[in-house]
């Protein structure tokens, strides 16, 4: 499993296909008020782009894609079928966000919602005889397509295109991270394969998905009822406070000077193989950790080595989703301070207990949601380097994936400090992929930093010691 940028994409040559969710305009008495309100990260992140839009200002590009493959002889009746089905089965894909004309105290925006069966399907092949005759790749044509018509601020928020070639049929999609996160992305192949097979008649329908907008409103409750003294909060404080008032950057500065940076430079590397993560994972345990706490120790291990600093900061996302959950589609993440010492000293199984430490005080920090704690302390909070880790061999359908050919990737990013580490746990082994500012300096110490990790975590696996340089 792969997370790249587009440009990185290995697609097909062949038909191309736009498959456009069609809806009444929202004027017509069919997008119902819904007193369900946004999400803390949705409503934040849509009124920075509308505040964009207000300025003349071209928002950044927010959706996540996949790709991944169906039988090449698909039935366009049956496909555009099944895409209904699946937008009839999550209300979040039938609802819209739009500005109150007079933002009230616990609301700036107002959600209206379809109800299903009132989505129809339209599909239309894309002529791509223009980028063919400028030499443009294919993941170019796309790419601008998903620019051009997937955002926060508008419906539906999601695209759907296909390539017909004569080994399958490639399904490319791109849904606006408003909607929908990394677990709930990597999903689709596998609920989009079922519901062909439901509109085919093969399969029994699939049963209904719980509301996403049903949790928005749940958390916003919570979130509200948290006032600046909570607990919680406070030690969201101190943690500003330890790092001098801002959350915590990569450690050493790659900050590109430009004041209109070109789109960050990314990669991908495979880190151990299923053999050797197990393995890791088994030395994680006998250390009284796992596999999460035993990256970050060796993530703290590079960063120490790179810089000398006694302790480990990063940014850390954290799912938050409810298991009685587990069929919605959603934005169910959290994001947390991650800190924790690391002595010059520090054996692998005292590190990885500071680790375990750092990361439990994440599950409750990334509850209450850092847009929350921005209100509440006062100040704004921008995280600008980032570590990820996922276990993917629990998404459902994962071990169809190199048979489906799913490979995941994302919109482009030009921020001039933002550092994204993804590592993932997949069938296969350990991976990450990652991004960061396009500078010379970038380039180098970010992969010297992820190199450094590399052999910590390989010395882990095979000696349970950290890696020591031979005289």
């Amino acid at each position: 499993m792969k997370f790249v940028d587009t440009a990185s994409l290995s697609l097909p040559s062949g038909v191309l296909t736009l498959w456009r969710p069609i809806a009444p305009p929202l004027s017509d008495e069919r997008w119902c008020k819904d007193t369900r309100r946004a999400s803390c990260l949705q409503e934040a992140s849509l009124l920075s782009t509308f505040e964009a839009l207000d300025s003349g200002a071209t928002p950044p590009p927010s959706w996540l894609g996949c790709t991944f493959e169906m039988p090449a002889d698909l039935d366009a009746d049956t496909f555009a079928a099944a895409l209904r089905l699946w937008i009839n089965r999550h209300d979040t894909l039938r609802s819209m966000l739009v500005p109150l004309d007079a933002p009230m105290a616990n609301s700036q925006l107002q959600r209206f919602t379809l109800d299903p069966g009132t989505v129809n399907i339209e599909h239309v092949t894309v002529d791509t005889a223009a980028a063919i005759a400028r030499h443009e790749p294919l993941s170019t044509v796309i790419e601008y397509l998903f620019d051009e018509q997937v955002g926060p601020c508008r419906w539906p928020g999601y695209l759907l295109l296909t390539i017909s070639h004569s080994r399958a049929t490639t399904v490319c999609l791109a849904v606006d991270h408003s909607l929908i996160d990394g677990y709930g992305l990597l999903k689709l192949p596998r609920e989009l394969h079922m519901l062909y097979a439901v509109a085919q008649g093969t399969q029994a329908p699939l049963p209904p998905a719980e509301s996403y907008p049903d949790f928005a409103e749940a958390e916003r409750r919570e979130a509200e009822a948290l006032t600046a003294s909570d607990e919680t909060v406070q030690r969201w404080q101190h943690c500003l406070e330890a790092f001098g008032g801002t959350l915590p950057p990569f450690p050493i500065n790659v900050h590109h000077p430009d004041t209109t940076p070109p789109p960050q430079r990314g990669g991908y590397l495979e880190l151990l193989d299923d053999a050797a993560t197990r393995a890791f994972t088994q030395q994680c345990r006998t250390a009284g950790g796992d596999i999460f706490s035993g990256l970050f120790a060796c993530l703290a291990k590079a960063a120490r080595e790179l810089t000398g600093n006694p302790a480990f900061h990063t940014m850390a996302p954290f799912q938050t989703q409810p298991s009685h959950w587990s069929s919605s589609l959603g934005w169910y993440v959290g994001m947390a301070p991650v800190t924790f010492p690391l002595g010059e000293e520090e054996t692998f199984e005292t590190a990885i207990a500071h680790a375990a430490q750092g990361l439990q005080a994440l599950k409750t920090l990334a509850q209450v949601p850092i847009t929350r704690v921005a209100e509440l302390l006062g100040q704004p909070l921008r995280d600008t380097f980032m570590v990820s880790f996922m276990d993917l061999r629990r998404v459902p359908g994962a071990r169809e994936w190199e048979k489906w050919r799913v490979v995941s990737f994302r919109s482009r990013s030009n921020d001039p400090d933002e550092v994204c580490l993804w590592f993932m746990r997949t069938h296969n082994g350990l991976i990450v992929d990652y991004r960061h500012p396009a500078t010379a300096a970038a380039d180098r110490v970010v992969a010297d930093y992820i190199a450094r990790t590399k052999r910590q975590l390989n010395a882990i696996a095979s000696t349970a010691k950290w890696y020591a340089p031979s005289s």
